[in-house]
């Protein structure tokens, strides 16, 4: 073969291997992943039973360090729970889960209070701890189809002279994988003989005077959603007297209730905006009510009356 036909075959095929590889480096590269996306946080299951702990590792995939808080105390928390519904993702506390126990600690909320017990986690490291409540003891979790967790963290340590216009700037999120909750079974048709020993049919109990109300044995295995309710005779409930007597397993149980006939609860669980209401005189009945949407009531008093002090 003539010499020059062999260059020239050299240099095409030189060609080929260059705009190929060339092709492929464009089109194949690895796509860069987003801040986002590199801080990862992940639940140790994807479906957990009423009853139970979640574990959760967050991991740094970032070149610097993070910092979080993972307390789930207010105003200090940086990772929250958030629940689907209505096609659309919000936050918890706008499901009103009422995370019971969940703490609010008033005084200076700088951001330089609210980050200086911070978590660090450097680059490559990751982080497991263990929510100190759990779901359906301590969390109402039949508001909302699925959930998830928003960490939200930030990759400077925050000083003394951080505004919270500045805070806010330095915020980044990242979520966790989705996870259902399951209630836990509980045959209310086979056990379910609770009744009200008091009040009686036709009493008067007068506003601001203390009452006691009984029942007949403790309300077995609904812990904490089971609520003692005012309602009237059409079963509409007016507010809660005392919230989560249900027992934990092994717990023995009240079955005497004291209240001031004066003070009703709109919701269980953290917060006091809106939450107190007084009582208004009229003819009632005390439920035993489990705290779901519907509000089935379980149990109930006879009709009494509340009557001016």
């Amino acid at each position: 073969m003539d010499k020059r036909i062999k260059i020239l075959i050299g240099i095409l095929a030189l060609g080929i291997i260059l705009i190929g590889g060339f092709w492929i480096w464009n089109n194949y590269q690895p796509i860069e992943e987003s801040e986002e996306q590199q801080v990862t946080i992940i639940t140790d299951k994807t479906e957990y039973e009423q009853g139970e702990e979640i574990k959760i590792t967050i991991k740094n995939n970032l070149e610097k360090g993070i910092y979080f808080h993972t307390s789930f105390i207010m105003p200090f928390s940086t990772i929250f729970l958030e629940g689907y519904k209505d096609g659309k993702w919000l936050d918890c506390d706008e499901l009103n889960c009422n995370i019971y126990g969940l703490a609010f600690v008033a005084g200076d909320q700088s951001p330089y209070i609210k980050m200086k017990t911070a978590t660090r986690l450097v680059p490559g490291d990751e982080f497991s701890f263990t929510t100190w409540w759990t779901v359906g003891e301590d969390l109402n979790f039949t508001v909302a189809e699925k959930y998830r967790f928003r960490l939200e963290y930030y990759s400077e340590k925050i000083s003394k002279r951080t505004t919270w216009e500045e805070f806010r700037t330095l915020e980044n999120a990242a979520y966790s994988n989705e996870f259902t909750i399951k209630e836990k079974e509980v045959d209310v048709t086979a056990d379910w003989k609770t009744s009200f020993l008091s009040p009686k049919e036709a009493e008067q109990w007068k506003i601001g005077t203390t009452h006691t109300i009984e029942i007949n044995q403790p309300v077995k295995d609904f812990y904490p959603f089971t609520h003692l309710t005012l309602n009237k005779p059409n079963g509409e409930e007016v507010g809660i007297i005392s919230c989560k007597i249900g027992t934990r397993e092994g717990e023995s149980g009240k079955t005497i209730f004291n209240w001031d006939t004066k003070i009703l609860l709109n919701y269980c669980g953290a917060g006091l905006k809106e939450k107190i209401k007084k009582i208004e005189q009229g003819t009632y009945m005390i439920a035993i009510t489990k705290d779901v949407e519907e509000r089935p009531i379980m149990a109930s008093s006879e009709l009494f009356s509340i009557v001016p002090e």
